[in-house]
């Protein structure tokens, strides 16, 4: 009895296992403190999101920090006439950086931020790869402070 039931139990957490697949564009493993990338929606190529948290008590200036994309594409924290409301942070708040075709839009929300190539201009091509990616977050000083893969 207790050799079937060990049997049962084994293939019922086999089923389980082989059910469970990783949901695309979420992270693979999540070290951070407490500013980091908490998700990038790569799904919807009409509108990527990097979603940057504060998980602290205390409001960051994210000027001149840096998000880079595996490709080695890079979005630069800075104020300038399409992103005007960059770049601070408050406590326990997040920052939403869009690529894709929607970046073009308006976003009312000032914490949404316009991914820029470096005529100023917003990426309207999709940066982040839907099979799998990273995301590294450096600060002002290219110290790495986060990284997200998935």
């Amino acid at each position: 009895r207790v050799a079937v039931l060990l049997v049962l139990v084994l293939a019922s957490v086999g089923v389980v296992f082989a059910d469970h697949q990783q949901e695309p564009c979420s992270p693979l493993e999540r070290p951070h403190g407490s500013l980091y990338i908490a998700w990038i929606d790569c799904q919807n190529n009409q509108n990527e999101v990097v979603v940057i948290v504060n998980g602290t008590d205390t409001e960051i200036d994210l000027t001149d920090y840096v998000i880079e994309s595996s490709s080695g594409q890079q979005f630069v924290f800075e104020s300038n006439s399409i992103n005007a409301a960059c770049c601070l942070i408050a406590p326990y708040d997040v920052l939403r950086v869009h690529s894709g075709p929607r970046n073009a839009s308006f976003f009312p929300d000032l914490r949404d931020l316009h991914w820029l190539l470096e005529n100023g201009q917003p990426m309207t091509n999709p940066i982040w790869d839907d099979a799998g990616d990273s995301a590294d977050l450096y600060d002002y000083n290219g110290h790495l402070v986060d990284t997200y893969a998935y």
